[in-house]
């Protein structure tokens, strides 16, 4: 019988084949290995966690099955604004859905208790009406955010996702209701202009519901630049309304 060459008998387009095959298997391995590591991470990383504070059981159930599949950890879910601070100092959230209208105490004064208590838990109140008095007296609760009923699963994800870096996702249609910015006030103290140029113009974004990243990119801000810039809005309007409010009982 003929001896058979191996060298020989790889030559050509076996050889190819072979070589493909093994370049296939290998780019196959190595992406498994980084999928695998990717899932590792993904689990390793830890779910903000969230406090739902809904009166309507329906609505509470179906905020929290939609967090919980978004990839948040739901900690538990209230129905009343004492109910809510309790969980909070129990629990300490990352974030705080907070429906306005509550029975008993609340979600404004809730709100308030919870930013004093707790400034690192962030508020994003949840509210049925397109109302300028509710972002104000929201804003100067300690809120940081505001939903308006009825809103998609995208953008309550999205404004969740916001508020944990630090933005101040605001509804577009009550930031739309403020006064016109770099405009002058009307206030208890003399008229000025409420807004520098930078913040207004961060200010037009938001009232376009622009994200944090997305304002740093129209802008050419660094990210950490409108965040900041997003404080500084929201500070001047606390102070104005809490001006406007003494002005108000002086007045009375």
């Amino acid at each position: 019988m003929a001896e058979v060459n191996p060298r020989r008998s790889l030559d050509g387009p076996r050889l190819d084949r072979l070589l493909a095959e093994s370049q296939r298997r290998a780019r196959s391995a190595v992406e498994q290995a980084v999928d695998t590591e990717a899932s590792l991470r993904e689990i390793a990383r830890p779910r903000p966690t969230v406090l739902v504070v809904e009166d309507d059981p329906s609505m509470s159930e179906a905020l929290a099955l939609i967090l919980a599949r978004s990839g948040f950890e739901v900690v538990g879910v209230a129905i009343e604004g004492r109910e809510a601070v309790a969980a909070v100092r129990r629990t300490r959230p990352d974030v705080v859905t907070m429906d306005l209208m509550l029975p008993g105490m609340d979600g404004w004064v809730a709100t308030e208790i919870i930013a004093r208590e707790h400034p690192s838990t962030r508020v994003v109140c949840v509210t049925a009406k397109d109302e300028r008095a509710d972002l104000l007296r929201g804003l100067a609760a300690g809120a940081v955010g505001f939903l308006t009923k009825p809103f998609s699963v995208d953008e309550l994800v999205a404004t969740l996702r916001e508020v944990l870096r630090g933005g101040y996702p605001i509804a577009a249609a009550i930031m739309a209701s403020l006064p016109p910015p770099g405009l002058a006030q009307t206030a208890p103290a003399p008229a000025i202009s409420l807004f520098t140029e930078l913040e207004a113009t961060v200010l037009r974004h938001l009232a376009d519901n622009l994200s944090t990243p997305q304002i740093a990119a129209a802008t050419g801000f660094t990210v950490q630049e409108v965040t900041e810039l997003q404080a500084l809005i929201v500070e001047k309007i606390k102070l104005r309304t809490a001006l406007q409010d003494k002005g108000h009982r002086l007045g009375s």
